[in-house]
Protein backbone atom coordinates (compact mmCIF):
# COMPACT_ATOMS: atom_id res chain seq x y z
CA UNK A 1 0.00 0.00 0.00
CA UNK A 2 1.54 3.29 -1.10
CA UNK A 3 0.80 6.58 0.64
CA UNK A 4 1.66 10.13 -0.26
CA UNK A 5 0.87 13.39 1.47
CA UNK A 6 -0.44 16.45 -0.35
CA UNK A 7 -0.07 19.56 1.78
CA UNK A 8 1.24 19.78 5.31
CA UNK A 9 2.18 16.80 7.41
CA UNK A 10 0.69 16.92 10.87
CA UNK A 11 2.45 15.79 14.04
CA UNK A 12 0.18 14.50 16.79
CA UNK A 13 1.54 15.48 20.19
CA UNK A 14 -1.01 14.10 22.60
CA UNK A 15 -3.93 11.71 22.63
CA UNK A 16 -7.37 12.49 24.04
CA UNK A 17 -8.45 10.33 26.95
CA UNK A 18 -11.81 11.96 27.70
CA UNK A 19 -14.60 11.52 25.17
CA UNK A 20 -18.10 12.89 25.23
CA UNK A 21 -20.09 10.98 27.84
CA UNK A 22 -22.93 10.23 25.47
CA UNK A 23 -20.51 8.67 22.99
CA UNK A 24 -18.38 6.70 25.45
CA UNK A 25 -20.73 3.80 25.97
CA UNK A 26 -19.71 0.47 24.49
CA UNK A 27 -22.06 0.12 21.55
CA UNK A 28 -22.32 -0.67 17.89
CA UNK A 29 -22.54 2.28 15.56
CA UNK A 30 -20.42 5.15 14.34
CA UNK A 31 -17.42 5.99 16.51
CA UNK A 32 -15.15 8.95 15.84
CA UNK A 33 -11.89 8.53 17.72
CA UNK A 34 -10.19 11.93 18.14
CA UNK A 35 -6.53 12.66 18.75
CA UNK A 36 -5.86 16.17 20.04
CA UNK A 37 -2.70 18.16 19.56
CA UNK A 38 -1.32 19.68 22.75
CA UNK A 39 -2.04 23.16 21.37
CA UNK A 40 -5.80 22.65 21.83
CA UNK A 41 -7.20 23.73 25.19
CA UNK A 42 -9.93 21.96 27.13
CA UNK A 43 -12.65 24.28 25.83
CA UNK A 44 -11.69 23.60 22.22
CA UNK A 45 -11.52 19.86 22.82
CA UNK A 46 -14.94 19.89 24.49
CA UNK A 47 -16.43 21.70 21.47
CA UNK A 48 -14.98 19.09 19.10
CA UNK A 49 -16.38 16.34 21.31
CA UNK A 50 -19.80 17.99 21.13
CA UNK A 51 -19.71 17.70 17.32
CA UNK A 52 -18.45 14.14 17.50
CA UNK A 53 -21.47 13.37 19.68
CA UNK A 54 -23.76 14.92 17.07
CA UNK A 55 -22.40 12.77 14.27
CA UNK A 56 -22.27 9.60 16.35
CA UNK A 57 -25.95 9.95 17.17
CA UNK A 58 -27.02 10.97 13.66
CA UNK A 59 -25.40 8.02 11.87
CA UNK A 60 -25.35 4.34 12.76
CA UNK A 61 -22.64 2.80 10.55
CA UNK A 62 -20.67 0.29 12.62
CA UNK A 63 -17.27 1.81 11.88
CA UNK A 64 -14.54 3.77 13.65
CA UNK A 65 -13.08 6.94 12.14
CA UNK A 66 -9.69 8.20 13.32
CA UNK A 67 -9.31 11.99 13.09
CA UNK A 68 -6.68 14.29 14.57
CA UNK A 69 -7.30 17.91 15.56
CA UNK A 70 -5.06 20.92 16.07
CA UNK A 71 -4.91 24.71 16.02
CA UNK A 72 -2.77 26.33 13.33
CA UNK A 73 -2.19 28.94 10.66
CA UNK A 74 -5.16 28.53 8.34
CA UNK A 75 -8.49 30.13 7.44
CA UNK A 76 -11.45 29.36 9.68
CA UNK A 77 -10.74 25.67 9.27
CA UNK A 78 -8.93 23.15 7.13
CA UNK A 79 -9.41 19.45 6.54
CA UNK A 80 -6.90 16.91 5.26
CA UNK A 81 -8.80 13.79 4.19
CA UNK A 82 -7.05 10.51 3.49
CA UNK A 83 -8.44 9.28 0.18
CA UNK A 84 -7.99 5.95 -1.55
CA UNK A 85 -8.50 4.44 -4.96
CA UNK A 86 -9.21 3.43 -7.36
CA UNK A 87 -12.75 2.06 -7.43
CA UNK A 88 -15.01 1.54 -10.42
CA UNK A 89 -18.50 2.93 -10.82
CA UNK A 90 -19.83 -0.64 -10.66
CA UNK A 91 -18.27 -1.07 -7.21
CA UNK A 92 -19.68 2.23 -5.98
CA UNK A 93 -23.15 1.45 -7.33
CA UNK A 94 -23.12 -2.07 -5.84
CA UNK A 95 -22.14 -0.67 -2.43
CA UNK A 96 -24.97 1.87 -2.53
CA UNK A 97 -27.44 -0.83 -3.61
CA UNK A 98 -26.35 -3.04 -0.72
CA UNK A 99 -26.89 -0.15 1.69
CA UNK A 100 -30.36 0.49 0.31
CA UNK A 101 -31.22 -3.20 0.67
CA UNK A 102 -29.99 -3.22 4.28
CA UNK A 103 -31.93 -0.03 5.10
CA UNK A 104 -35.35 -0.44 3.45
CA UNK A 105 -36.88 2.33 5.55
CA UNK A 106 -34.34 4.92 4.44
CA UNK A 107 -36.09 6.81 1.64
CA UNK A 108 -32.91 8.72 0.79
CA UNK A 109 -31.00 5.55 -0.04
CA UNK A 110 -33.93 4.14 -2.00
CA UNK A 111 -34.14 7.36 -4.03
CA UNK A 112 -30.39 7.40 -4.66
CA UNK A 113 -30.29 3.83 -5.99
CA UNK A 114 -33.42 4.25 -8.09
CA UNK A 115 -31.84 7.21 -9.88
CA UNK A 116 -28.31 5.93 -10.47
CA UNK A 117 -27.55 5.42 -14.17
CA UNK A 118 -26.91 1.89 -15.42
CA UNK A 119 -23.41 2.75 -16.62
CA UNK A 120 -20.72 5.12 -15.42
CA UNK A 121 -21.75 8.74 -16.11
CA UNK A 122 -18.39 10.34 -15.21
CA UNK A 123 -15.71 11.15 -17.80
CA UNK A 124 -13.46 8.35 -16.45
CA UNK A 125 -14.23 5.12 -14.57
CA UNK A 126 -11.73 6.03 -11.86
CA UNK A 127 -13.26 6.79 -8.46
CA UNK A 128 -11.47 7.76 -5.27
CA UNK A 129 -13.14 7.98 -1.85
CA UNK A 130 -12.09 9.19 1.55
CA UNK A 131 -11.04 6.22 3.66
CA UNK A 132 -13.84 7.18 6.05
CA UNK A 133 -16.44 6.98 3.28
CA UNK A 134 -14.98 3.72 1.96
CA UNK A 135 -15.54 2.27 5.43
CA UNK A 136 -19.08 3.65 5.57
CA UNK A 137 -19.83 1.90 2.27
CA UNK A 138 -18.23 -1.38 3.34
CA UNK A 139 -15.53 -1.07 0.68
CA UNK A 140 -12.54 -1.07 3.04
CA UNK A 141 -11.63 -1.28 6.71
CA UNK A 142 -8.61 0.99 6.86
CA UNK A 143 -7.24 1.33 10.38
CA UNK A 144 -4.94 4.32 9.98
CA UNK A 145 -5.64 8.04 10.13
CA UNK A 146 -8.72 9.06 8.15
CA UNK A 147 -7.71 12.69 8.23
CA UNK A 148 -6.86 15.78 10.21
CA UNK A 149 -8.62 19.04 11.00
CA UNK A 150 -6.91 22.36 11.71
CA UNK A 151 -8.70 25.36 13.23
CA UNK A 152 -7.41 28.91 12.96
CA UNK A 153 -5.27 30.16 15.83
CA UNK A 154 -5.81 33.76 14.75
CA UNK A 155 -9.59 34.37 14.94
CA UNK A 156 -12.01 34.70 17.84
CA UNK A 157 -14.36 31.74 18.31
CA UNK A 158 -17.33 31.00 20.51
CA UNK A 159 -17.25 27.43 21.86
CA UNK A 160 -20.48 27.21 23.86
CA UNK A 161 -23.06 24.95 22.12
CA UNK A 162 -25.80 26.97 23.82
CA UNK A 163 -24.44 30.35 22.71
CA UNK A 164 -23.15 30.03 19.17
CA UNK A 165 -24.19 33.37 17.69
CA UNK A 166 -21.86 35.83 19.43
CA UNK A 167 -21.07 39.23 17.91
CA UNK A 168 -17.48 39.46 16.70
CA UNK A 169 -16.86 35.71 17.06
CA UNK A 170 -17.09 32.67 14.78
CA UNK A 171 -19.03 29.54 15.63
CA UNK A 172 -16.28 26.99 16.37
CA UNK A 173 -18.79 24.13 16.52
CA UNK A 174 -20.10 25.03 13.05
CA UNK A 175 -16.55 25.03 11.69
CA UNK A 176 -15.97 21.61 13.27
CA UNK A 177 -19.22 20.28 11.75
CA UNK A 178 -18.01 21.46 8.36
CA UNK A 179 -14.46 20.09 8.52
CA UNK A 180 -15.33 16.72 10.07
CA UNK A 181 -17.93 16.12 7.35
CA UNK A 182 -15.20 16.59 4.75
CA UNK A 183 -12.99 13.98 6.39
CA UNK A 184 -16.07 11.73 6.44
CA UNK A 185 -16.26 12.06 2.65
CA UNK A 186 -18.16 15.21 1.71
CA UNK A 187 -15.54 16.15 -0.85
CA UNK A 188 -15.39 16.50 -4.65
CA UNK A 189 -13.24 14.57 -7.09
CA UNK A 190 -14.07 16.44 -10.30
CA UNK A 191 -11.03 15.25 -12.24
CA UNK A 192 -8.46 15.27 -9.42
CA UNK A 193 -5.33 13.30 -10.31
CA UNK A 194 -3.93 11.21 -7.46
CA UNK A 195 -1.37 9.53 -9.68
CA UNK A 196 -3.48 7.44 -12.05
CA UNK A 197 -5.31 10.07 -14.08
CA UNK A 198 -8.47 12.10 -13.67
CA UNK A 199 -10.68 10.73 -10.90
CA UNK A 200 -14.12 11.33 -9.45
CA UNK A 201 -15.79 11.00 -6.07
CA UNK A 202 -19.14 9.57 -5.04
CA UNK A 203 -20.45 13.03 -4.18
CA UNK A 204 -19.81 14.11 -7.79
CA UNK A 205 -22.72 11.89 -8.86
CA UNK A 206 -25.17 14.25 -7.14
CA UNK A 207 -24.08 17.46 -8.89
CA UNK A 208 -26.53 18.81 -11.48
CA UNK A 209 -27.02 21.85 -13.70
CA UNK A 210 -30.41 22.22 -15.37
CA UNK A 211 -31.19 18.55 -14.80
CA UNK A 212 -27.89 17.25 -16.21
CA UNK A 213 -25.02 15.78 -14.16
CA UNK A 214 -22.17 18.27 -13.97
CA UNK A 215 -18.60 17.03 -13.43
CA UNK A 216 -16.87 20.34 -14.11
CA UNK A 217 -14.82 22.53 -11.78
CA UNK A 218 -15.49 26.26 -11.43
CA UNK A 219 -18.94 26.25 -13.00
CA UNK A 220 -20.25 29.79 -13.53
CA UNK A 221 -23.22 30.80 -11.41
CA UNK A 222 -25.73 31.19 -13.00
CA UNK A 223 -26.51 28.54 -14.00
CA UNK A 224 -24.61 27.05 -11.05
CA UNK A 225 -24.62 23.51 -9.67
CA UNK A 226 -27.06 21.98 -7.23
CA UNK A 227 -27.31 18.85 -5.09
CA UNK A 228 -29.90 16.30 -6.22
CA UNK A 229 -30.41 12.63 -5.38
CA UNK A 230 -33.30 11.99 -7.79
CA UNK A 231 -31.64 12.52 -11.13
CA UNK A 232 -31.69 16.31 -11.04
CA UNK A 233 -35.44 16.70 -10.60
CA UNK A 234 -35.24 18.18 -7.09
CA UNK A 235 -32.75 20.79 -5.93
CA UNK A 236 -31.79 19.93 -2.34
CA UNK A 237 -29.35 22.85 -2.16
CA UNK A 238 -26.98 24.89 -4.28
CA UNK A 239 -23.26 24.18 -4.33
CA UNK A 240 -20.62 26.87 -4.24
CA UNK A 241 -19.34 26.05 -7.73
CA UNK A 242 -16.20 28.17 -7.90
CA UNK A 243 -12.88 27.57 -6.17
CA UNK A 244 -11.33 24.55 -4.47
CA UNK A 245 -14.28 23.48 -2.33
CA UNK A 246 -16.82 22.81 -5.06
CA UNK A 247 -18.93 20.61 -2.77
CA UNK A 248 -19.44 23.28 -0.13
CA UNK A 249 -22.78 25.08 -0.27
CA UNK A 250 -23.41 28.48 -1.81
CA UNK A 251 -24.86 30.06 1.31
CA UNK A 252 -28.55 30.46 0.49
CA UNK A 253 -29.17 29.31 4.05
CA UNK A 254 -26.53 31.48 5.78
CA UNK A 255 -26.37 29.36 8.92
CA UNK A 256 -25.74 26.00 7.23
CA UNK A 257 -22.32 24.82 8.48
CA UNK A 258 -21.56 23.19 5.11
CA UNK A 259 -21.43 26.61 3.40
CA UNK A 260 -18.21 27.71 1.73
CA UNK A 261 -18.11 30.88 3.83
CA UNK A 262 -19.03 31.77 7.40
CA UNK A 263 -19.40 35.11 9.10
CA UNK A 264 -19.05 36.49 12.60
CA UNK A 265 -22.08 36.22 14.83
CA UNK A 266 -23.65 33.32 12.90
CA UNK A 267 -25.01 30.39 14.92
CA UNK A 268 -24.85 27.40 12.60
CA UNK A 269 -26.95 24.24 12.75
CA UNK A 270 -26.97 21.03 10.73
CA UNK A 271 -29.83 20.98 8.23
CA UNK A 272 -31.92 18.39 6.43
CA UNK A 273 -29.88 19.09 3.28
CA UNK A 274 -26.70 18.20 5.19
CA UNK A 275 -28.19 14.93 6.38
CA UNK A 276 -29.42 14.03 2.89
CA UNK A 277 -25.95 14.71 1.50
CA UNK A 278 -24.22 12.53 4.11
CA UNK A 279 -26.80 9.75 3.79
CA UNK A 280 -26.36 9.76 0.00
CA UNK A 281 -22.60 9.18 0.30
CA UNK A 282 -23.03 6.22 2.62
CA UNK A 283 -23.89 7.26 6.18
CA UNK A 284 -26.97 5.64 7.69
CA UNK A 285 -29.30 8.06 9.41
CA UNK A 286 -30.50 6.96 12.83
CA UNK A 287 -33.96 8.36 12.08
CA UNK A 288 -35.88 8.46 8.83
CA UNK A 289 -35.66 11.65 6.78
CA UNK A 290 -38.26 12.76 4.22
CA UNK A 291 -37.64 12.28 0.53
CA UNK A 292 -36.45 15.40 -1.28
CA UNK A 293 -39.81 15.94 -2.97
CA UNK A 294 -41.41 16.51 0.42
CA UNK A 295 -38.76 18.88 1.74
CA UNK A 296 -39.07 22.57 2.26
CA UNK A 297 -36.08 23.19 0.03
CA UNK A 298 -33.19 25.31 1.22
CA UNK A 299 -32.88 28.10 -1.26
CA UNK A 300 -35.06 26.88 -3.63
CA UNK A 301 -20.70 -7.55 2.21
CA UNK A 302 -17.36 -6.03 2.66
CA UNK A 303 -14.29 -6.96 0.59
CA UNK A 304 -10.57 -6.34 0.84
CA UNK A 305 -9.12 -3.31 -0.91
CA UNK A 306 -5.54 -2.89 -1.97
CA UNK A 307 -4.95 0.48 -3.62
CA UNK A 308 -3.33 3.85 -3.12
CA UNK A 309 -3.98 6.30 -0.30
CA UNK A 310 -3.14 9.98 -0.36
CA UNK A 311 -4.15 13.02 1.68
CA UNK A 312 -6.40 15.69 0.18
CA UNK A 313 -6.26 19.19 1.66
CA UNK A 314 -9.16 21.67 1.79
CA UNK A 315 -9.59 25.05 3.49
CA UNK A 316 -12.66 26.96 4.59
CA UNK A 317 -12.68 30.70 4.06
CA UNK A 318 -13.81 33.60 6.19
CA UNK A 319 -16.67 35.58 4.66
Amino acid sequence: MQRRCFGRRMVVLSTLIFVAAAASEARAGLIIDPTFNANMNAQQQAAVNYVIGEYEHLYTNNITLNISFQMGNTGLGESNSTVEGSFTYAQIKAALAAEALANPGDSIKQTVVANLPATNPAPTNNYWLSTADAKALGLDNYGGSDGAVTFSNAVSYTYDPNNRGVAGEYDFIGVAEHEISEVMGRIPGLGSDYGNGASYDLNDLYRFTNGVRNFTVDQSDPPGVYLSINGGSTNVGNFYSQGDDNDDYRGDNPTDPYNQFAGEGQAHALTTADMINMDAIGYNLAQATPEPASLTLLATGCFAFGGLRVVRRRRRAIA
